[in-house]
């Protein structure tokens, strides 16, 4: 489960953290705090305000990704599907990261993004046995 808390996090951050969201989360509930549009929300709040240091491209595809999930969840045909949703997002996060990557001036920012992935990757990467540990029967 994911916990958020008071915790601000960074528009990379948050993307690593989509990756890491089980499929049994609800992806378009905005009430629990784990839920996928929870968590673009987030990211995209987190955008916005370091607006000035990440580029334009960056902020138009995580806002993008916001705004397709908010027309998913209002409209109840094919947009609603789970696998439609998760692909869309599964998209926009790769697509994120490679505009992340080629957009933004590799310096100090995009070095804090970098740790931010790497230490969410290992996070997920430790928690990986205990989590098989459990769902398998002794």
């Amino acid at each position: 489960m994911i916990h958020f808390g008071n915790e601000m996090l960074t528009p990379a951050v948050s993307t690593v953290i989509l990756r890491s969201v089980p499929a049994v989360v609800p992806v378009v509930s905005p009430m629990p705090a784990n839920a996928v549009l929870a968590s673009v929300t987030r990211a995209r709040e987190n955008a916005r305000s370091v607006r000035e240091q990440i580029s334009s491209e960056m902020w138009e595809q995580l806002n993008g990704l916001y705004l397709r999930l908010r027309e998913a969840q209002a409209e109840s045909t094919r947009a609603a599907r789970p696998h439609y949703l998760s692909r869309m997002v599964v998209d926009g996060i790769h697509l994120f990261g490679g505009e992340t990557d080629e957009t933004m001036a590799h310096g100090e920012g995009w070095q804090y993004l970098q740790l931010g992935r790497y230490l969410e990757r290992a996070g997920v990467t430790a928690a990986r046995p205990a989590a098989r540990r459990w769902a398998w029967p002794p």
